[in-house]
């Protein structure tokens, strides 16, 4: 099972009942291979006895890396209450990051730390995000939306100065896909 480039966030919540941002029970799985790769999983519930992730896979079938996990008060996992300790812990995450996502809002999961830009792994059958951007083949953006790439840098080989209505032009090496604006 796969679970890549997705935003997941947990608001809210009951602060007597024990939440996760997610949560998966090994007795589904068996032994098949789990796979949780180039996700924001994020909690902002303020119940103490919550999780970010509960998972009661082990072994060599569990697979996590190159997510954004970030819990705003408290626990990572029941047995982590700190990001260092889980990942110490679990030998997983080891490309992950743990810090706020930035969300827009609770119902709009665009994110704006710009940590997550270039920051995930590329997996072969996905190649655009939630809603059709593609995907950069080599350095793509953790969660559901791909952020276009960096700006184009310019560098002008001399100073220049002009007047309006002055047409100059600039070398600048463009590698991203997106529009040029300026």
């Amino acid at each position: 099972y796969d679970f890549c480039f997705n935003n997941i966030s947990m608001y809210g919540g009951s602060s007597t009942v024990n939440g996760f941002a997610m949560y998966i029970d090994g007795s589904n799985y068996g032994n098949d291979s789990l796979l949780i790769l180039n996700n924001i999983i994020a909690r902002f519930d303020n119940n103490p006895n919550s999780s970010v992730i509960k998972t009661d896979l082990t072994g060599p079938n569990v697979r996590s890396d190159y997510n954004l996990i970030y819990s705003a008060y408290g626990n990572i996992t029941p047995a982590y209450s700190t990001f260092a300790q889980y990942q110490a812990g679990t030998l997983r995450d080891s490309n992950s990051i743990s810090l706020d996502p930035l969300f827009v809002s609770t119902s709009d999961l665009h994110a704006n730390a710009t940590q997550i830009n270039n920051a995930a792994t590329p997996v072969n059958y996905v190649s655009a995000d939630i809603v059709g951007n593609i995907r950069n083949s080599t350095h793509p953006t953790i969660g559901a939306y791909e952020v276009p790439s960096a700006p184009v840098a310019i560098n002008p080989i001399q100073n220049i100065s002009a007047c309006e209505n002055t047409t100059i032009t600039l070398p600048a090496n463009f590698y991203g896909t997106s529009p040029l604006t300026y």
